[in-house]
């Protein structure tokens, strides 16, 4: 029999998409949970959403200013009532089978320590006339989903996102839970110190998280940036990981026309048109229904955004790895 659980969700100004998150988790198979809203102090109170959900045992959290998302999660914990915790974002629709099997695949005994599970981010069927950028964010999550299905990529900290996973409470609070000084890949620093005091990391493919992402072209111009930042941030937290060496490596085996792009206006007064021709060139020919090409330019405009806001926090590091 599966245990009781608790589900984090941190939310701020998303009140119709808490209330699809929240009717997915009113449908599930394995219904005895103890579900933790955290507002990150959004416009209105998503109190009228919550009490719409009578058959769930909700308990809402109102955070007294923003704080982001590892601090909401983090305060999230601190209600937790459970041995296990599942996160989930927002913005996602959790399958029926989404809490048994995460809890299905943590409870598993045949791991050298505690399980951390992490399950794929799928585009919906009924997810209307995505964004060219929110396509392109879908198919990035595909793509890893894919490798990750066929073997070719094995599950690490490297592949643990915050919005579809589960894990032993014992285990967040001995590593002291997310760093609420990563706005962005908090995920990435909270999985480390996992990997660092023993988890295991368990891709658990039918964990299906049903995303609806409506982010506006200024946020998802904004991700590439903030990675960037966060990921010096992390290898000089985490020197012995080698991450940012990794991360550049991974931009010199970018194809040829990539660099040849990102060596022209990765920086400088060729940046800024560069970055604004190809999301220009995306949005007509998305428009035209030339759907690849139009990822291929927003591809373009994610690197030398990467790129650009690496070089401003890593000059000297950037300029040895040859990116």
């Amino acid at each position: 029999m599966l245990p009781r659980c608790d589900v984090v969700i941190a939310t701020r100004n998303r009140a119709k998409a808490l209330e699809r998150c929240l009717g997915g988790l009113a449908a599930q198979t394995h219904r005895d949970v103890h579900v933790v809203v955290v507002d990150d102090k959004s416009d209105e109170s998503p109190r009228p959403v919550i009490d719409r959900f009578g058959e769930l045992d909700i308990e809402l959290v109102e955070l007294p200013e923003p704080s982001g998302p590892a601090a909401a999660r983090n305060a999230g914990v601190e209600r937790a009532q459970t041995d296990y915790v599942v996160f989930v974002d927002d913005d996602i629709l959790p399958d029926r089978r989404f809490i048994e099997v995460h809890l299905a695949t943590v409870t598993a005994d045949d791991a050298s320590g505690p399980i951390v599970s992490f399950g794929p981010f799928v585009q919906p069927a009924d997810w209307e006339n995505p964004t060219p950028w929110n396509l392109w964010e879908a198919r990035q999550a595909k793509k890893e989903a894919d490798a990750l299905m066929r073997g070719e990529l094995k599950p690490t900290w490297r592949q643990f996102h915050t919005g579809n996973n589960c894990m032993p409470v014992s285990a967040f609070r001995a590593v002291g839970g997310f760093n609420p000084e990563f706005k962005r890949a908090e995920d990435d620093e909270l999985a480390l110190r996992l990997r660092d005091h023993g988890c295991v990391f368990r891709f658990t493919p039918d964990a299906i998280a049903w995303h609806y992402s409506y982010r506006t072209l200024e946020a998802w111009l904004a991700i590439p940036r903030a990675y960037a930042y966060y990921d010096v941030q992390l290898d000089r937290l985490h020197p012995h990981v080698k991450h940012l060496r990794d991360r550049k490596r991974g931009l010199a085996r970018r194809k040829a026309p990539m660099r040849a792009v990102r060596r022209l206006a990765a920086r400088g007064p060729l940046h800024r048109p560069a970055v604004a021709g190809a999301v220009g060139a995306a949005r007509v020919l998305y428009r035209l229904g030339l759907v690849e090409p139009a990822m291929g330019a927003l591809s373009v405009a994610y690197d030398l955004s990467y790129v650009n806001s690496l070089l401003e926090h890593d000059p000297e590091g950037v300029a040895r790895s040859g990116s």
